[in-house]
């Protein structure tokens, strides 16, 4: 029997839908290249594939909270990230090599006022360099 989710949010109706329907990570988008912005719109894995040493990209703050950033390093050259604000405490610079990975998410914060802002947490990290 296959394990399913009740979707509907109207009482009396019977709508659901599979599980395994459903995705658990985030849909794949190509990567900027060298000197171009990473997407920040939307959830994404994106498997960066770096021709020469020395390729860069920024990564903007996300408009939204709730977003997840799968940054993979898919050859031998590093990426280096330059994040608009810290991802880590006094930390905004990622280095992203071979089979390196991390994890970020999109959080809100007041930062003491009642306007939010949003930045990227690390969730979890696999080897990238951050400073």
């Amino acid at each position: 029997m296959p394990l399913v989710l009740q979707t509907d949010t109207n009482p009396g109706t019977a709508e659901f839908t599979e599980l395994g329907a459903l995705s658990m990570s985030p849909p794949v988008l190509p990567d900027p290249g060298d000197g171009n912005p990473i997407p920040v719109t939307q959830s994404a894995r994106i498997f960066l594939t770096s021709a020469a040493p020395g390729e860069t990209n920024t990564l903007p703050n996300p408009a939204v909270d709730g977003l997840t950033l799968i940054l993979v390093g898919n050859s031998t050259n590093a990426r280096t990230i330059t994040a608009a604000t810290a991802v880590a405490p006094g930390l905004s610079t990622l280095g992203v090599g071979a089979g390196e990975f991390i994890i970020l998410r999109s959080t809100e914060t007041r930062a003491g006022t009642d306007v939010p802002a949003f930045v990227w947490t690390v969730m979890s990290n696999y080897g990238v360099t951050l400073s």
